[in-house]
């Protein structure tokens, strides 16, 4: 997708579709709330408002009552918080190694509560989770089993904190699954289920959003688009864990919790779905941004993580898991680490230095202007400036590229090249020249 710069540059109407146009193609992107219109201007935001009304949406639904109220008002899933103030709604993020295309995310606080954030926060989790159980996995020749522990209840009501979920692991839970030969792994909480008479309705609301996925996963998303979705939900803490094992043993009737293996994990996209479905609705609490996700046994941080692999192990599953997120990024509409424009690898805005040679003198302006604007050199552009530094490029031909004007001339002074005279300085000209010529001289 190639963008022309707008011919009438006064237009607030025009600035604000190229904006949504580009935007749409943004690294991470889900949602548009908490989006502010241009300074200086009335022109409504469509995008803006349809996503206010879609994240405010209320299903009217029957209210039924399972007697934990107090308990489970304390707790939510990801995505249904309120955003923080310190989240920024526009942020450049990443860009592509091969076209310059410059990406942005709605939201920097990676807060799993953040409706911005929160889908951002599931791919870091899983690819680190996949890392982790698949390098050891292939190590020691062993298989990933999908396991639930249920708690009993009358132990409800001592799970009112983030505190008492870690003890219940760290003194009951681990040793129950160590008794059933399940060793060690990742384990996550769950603090609610969905009513199953109600499943009919979310899908039924699903059916006019097809950005979503389907299926058990499709209504915890749509979950997290409701006002009122505790209504559909009921207070019913469990724990999911996904760990290597040879065998385990089958539940008995004196055991102290619910037990149950649900299945084996054989491919690596079967643990990055079930692991992005885990995540969808793992149990945040309200005063603390602790969300519960541990490792346990021989998988604690203590005892592997994935450097600990051989090099091929680790080539084979950072290469594989990128291949794998990416094709679940393309079902649910994200642009994770490919870019949209050419299919370049995306890199961050961080390290654009290290690429700016491979660019043209106007790209490089523009990757420039980005990496201050990052790193906090200078403010926010306006809408115009935006609109150039976002728009995408040429990714066939870098050399014709079309001059961008950056118009913030607020800080102009960043952008000017600054020669560092090193014949004035003798030692250091001397040192260099050791160290770079002399082999050549030879």
């Amino acid at each position: 997708m190639v963008l022309s710069l707008p011919r009438n540059e006064d237009d607030p109407n025009f600035i604000r579709s190229e904006i949504d146009e580009i935007m749409s193609v943004s690294c991470y992107y889900e949602k548009v709330k908490n989006f502010k219109e241009i300074n200086g201007t009335n022109v409504s935001n469509k995008k803006y408002r349809l996503s206010i009304d879609k994240c405010n949406n209320v299903l009217s639904t029957e209210k039924l009552s399972d007697g934990f109220e107090n308990i489970s008002k304390t707790w939510f899933i990801g995505g249904t918080g309120k955003k923080p103030r310190n989240c920024k709604p526009f942020f450049p993020k990443s860009f592509c190694d091969h076209c310059g295309q410059i990406y942005l995310i709605s939201g920097t606080c990676t807060n799993p509560k953040c409706p911005d954030c929160y889908s951002r926060w599931r791919y870091r989790r899983t690819e680190a989770a996949v890392g982790r159980l698949e390098s050891y996995r292939i190590e020691n020749k062993l298989r990933l089993g999908h396991f639930m522990v249920s708690v009993p209840p009358a132990m409800y009501n001592n799970l009112k904190s983030p505190y008492a979920i870690s003890r219940l692991m760290k003194y009951r839970i681990y040793r129950f699954l160590k008794i059933k030969k399940v060793y060690g792994g990742w384990i996550v909480f769950h603090p609610f289920r969905i009513y199953d008479d109600k499943k009919k309705e979310l899908y039924d609301f699903f059916k006019l959003h097809e950005d979503l996925m389907e299926g058990e996963f499709a209504l915890w998303k749509c979950l997290s688009n409701l006002s009122n979705w505790r209504d559909f939900v009921y207070f019913s803490p469990h724990f999911h864990v996904i760990a290597p094992y040879a065998h385990s043993d089958p539940a008995a009737v004196d055991d102290d919790f619910v037990f149950k293996r649900i299945g084996d994990l054989h491919q690596t996209e079967d643990v990055v779905k079930c692991i992005m479905y885990l995540l969808s609705h793992t149990g945040l609490h309200s005063t603390s941004t602790h969300h519960n996700i541990k490792w346990y046994g021989v998988l604690s941080t203590a005892r592997w993580c994935l450097r600990r692999a051989s090099s091929k192990v680790q080539a084979y599953v950072v290469w594989k898991i990128n291949h794998v997120l990416q094709q679940f990024a393309d079902k649910e509409g994200y642009n994770h680490r490919i870019c949209a424009v050419c299919g370049g690898s995306l890199v961050s805005i961080k390290d654009v230095h290290q690429y700016l040679y491979r660019f043209s003198h106007n790209t490089q302006h523009r990757l420039k202007y980005a990496f201050n604007w990052c790193v906090g050199n200078i403010p926010p552009p306006d809408g115009k400036t935006l609109l150039d530094l976002i728009s995408s490029n040429n990714g066939e031909d870098r050399k014709f590229e079309s001059a961008v004007v950056l118009r913030d001339k607020r800080k102009r002074s960043e952008f000017r090249s600054k020669k560092h005279r090193l014949i004035s300085d003798k030692k250091k000209y001397r040192l260099l020249r050791e160290k770079y010529c002399n082999g050549l001289i030879k």
